[in-house]
């Protein structure tokens, strides 16, 4: 999204003329349904301050409306310049001071992470009134003397694209691999995230039972999980199950919250829960829980009335037990489930996602993807050994899919920073063009590469051993209509050719 001028934008007194000149200045593919108040607050804001910012100039470079993508956080007006960011939530009627410092404290932290000097205000049309955030983030009145110089010092270099300078993975914090900054607080759930959240607390508080947040892989199943565990842990004793052995951080959590312990669902029993008398259970991919283990556990809700919180995966299972088991299913037929669902991949950008979703099913591929945060290689088996002990001192973490053997070592939960996959000839897409994998319950191994690079919050690497699956994958960084040639030993710099129906590619970095 592209920043304007906000001044020549103010003079239009049409909702829906506004709307269509916004959406052409900013770059939008279709414009905003911009209701009368929206438009009368950014009208109202400037005629207030152009007698004391007396020139259009002073008003470049805002943005009205920009939404971070996939985190649903949306900012009235921003202007970010190499001085600070510039931040002016719209109100046509006072909505109260509370409400107001809520919304200005999250605005400065959804910012902090671009390293600048944040100023941030709310304008309320009806009484022509500003508020700030003082040095302790308490909220006070603001002079319109003051906002005015503070649009006139943000006028050098101003960024012109936004969605460059924000990116999810800045603030979707993994609780257990950063468990101080879970602890602290220093998080906001998006706003889908907070209306599943709010209708789960709702529900729990009427009596409800169950609750099981579903979802794919980046949705941000988890985080709430944690979230919701935090906040009930407050006043109750609560228990939360992990599919697999405890980490560090989960010690460090359960360690600063009293009334939660956290364990492993390989080290615990029916009879350790009844004993210690919790009132809440939690459990993290419920789908991978064993048939007996779940039945002993909805007898004992059912019996001492005790609540359970469960999220699971949609249609991606990754060991036998699990396809055949079908605990998912059972958890959704439940009684009296509390059914959430989150929709929102949160964890990976659009051209990520898009690649992603060509990757496993090339019909869909409708033009050239080349996102920065991932790259492509051909490497010889001969050559394997080095590569990935290469890309494992930069910090990768490794994952080699070339059997269906070795899927009972990955962890269904765990987010990567950093992750490389290898990919061999048993790889291939069928006739539907989707990728499959040979050997026997080779959808195991495809669920689990799928799982994996959901789960991606940085970097992703993919390393290839079989020259013709190469030749395949390549064809996801062209356009559909375009042919490829694999580059050969004579071609030293590895770039294409240009010829006459041939594309030439930019140089893949192995890492950003």
């Amino acid at each position: 999204m592209k920043s304007y001028n906000l001044y020549f934008l103010s003079q239009l007194e049409d909702d829906r003329l506004f709307g269509q000149t916004e959406a052409v200045l900013a770059g939008r593919q279709l414009p905003l349904t911009i209701k009368n108040h929206e438009r009368r607050s950014v009208k109202g804001l400037v005629d207030l301050l152009f007698p004391l910012c007396p020139s259009p100039e002073y008003f470049d470079g805002f943005a009205f409306s920009y939404t971070i993508p996939h985190i649903g956080k949306e900012f009235d007006l921003l202007k970010i310049t190499d001085l600070g960011v510039l931040n002016i939530e719209l109100k046509s009627t006072n909505v109260g001071r509370k409400n107001i410092r809520e919304q200005l404290t999250k605005n400065k932290y959804y910012l902090s992470h671009l390293s600048l000097p944040i100023t941030t205000y709310t304008y309320v049309l009806k009484t022509d009134r500003f508020y700030g955030l003082n040095e302790k983030n308490e909220l006070v009145n603001v002079s319109k003397h003051e906002v005015a110089l503070s649009v006139m010092i943000h006028t050098v270099n101003y960024r012109e694209n936004f969605d460059e300078l924000f990116k999810a993975c800045e603030y979707l914090i993994s609780p257990i691999a950063t468990p101080e900054r879970f602890l602290s607080g220093s998080y906001f759930l998006t706003q889908h995230q907070q209306y599943a959240k709010n209708r789960i607390l709702s529900r729990i508080e009427s009596g409800k039972r169950y609750v099981a947040i579903s979802g794919s892989p980046g949705t941000g199943k988890t985080l709430l999980l944690y979230d919701l565990c935090k906040e009930l842990s407050g006043n109750r004793r609560c228990l939360f199950l992990y599919p697999d052995h405890l980490e560090e951080g989960h010690h460090k959590i359960s360690s600063a919250l009293p009334m939660l312990d956290i364990k492993s669902l390989l080290e615990i029993d029916i009879a350790q829960i009844i004993l210690n008398d919790y009132h809440v259970i939690f459990i993290d991919e419920a789908n991978r829980l064993e048939p007996m283990f779940f039945d002993q556990l909805i007898a004992l809700s059912e019996k001492n009335h005790i609540p359970l919180l469960m999220t699971h995966e949609e249609g991606l299972a990754i060991t036998k037990e699990e396809m055949e088991e079908k605990i998912a299913e059972r958890i959704a037929n439940l009684p009296r489930i509390e059914r959430v669902h989150l929709s929102n991949t949160i964890r990976a950008n659009e051209d990520l996602l898009y690649f992603i979703s060509v990757l496993f099913e090339q019909k869909l591929h409708r033009q050239a993807v080349a996102p920065q945060n991932v790259s492509l290689f051909y490497v010889p088996e001969q050559s394997l050994a080095a590569s990935m002990q290469y890309y494992a001192h930069l910090g990768y973490e490794s994952f080699d899919f070339r059997s269906v053997n070795k899927i009972n070592s990955f962890c269904a939960g765990t987010e990567y920073e950093k992750a490389l996959v290898v990919l061999d000839g048993q790889f291939y897409y069928n006739n539907a063009k989707k990728l499959c994998y040979r050997e026997k319950d080779g959808i195991l191994v495809i669920n689990r590469l799928k799982r994996t690079l959901l789960k991606v919050r940085e970097q992703a690497v993919i390393l290839v051993t079989d020259l013709e699956l190469y030749r395949q994958l390549l064809v996801l960084f062209s356009d559909k209509k375009d042919t490829v040639n694999v580059p050969t030993l004579a071609n030293k710099k590895g770039a294409v050719k240009k010829k006459e129906n041939e594309i030439q590619f930019k140089k893949i970095p192995p890492f950003c």
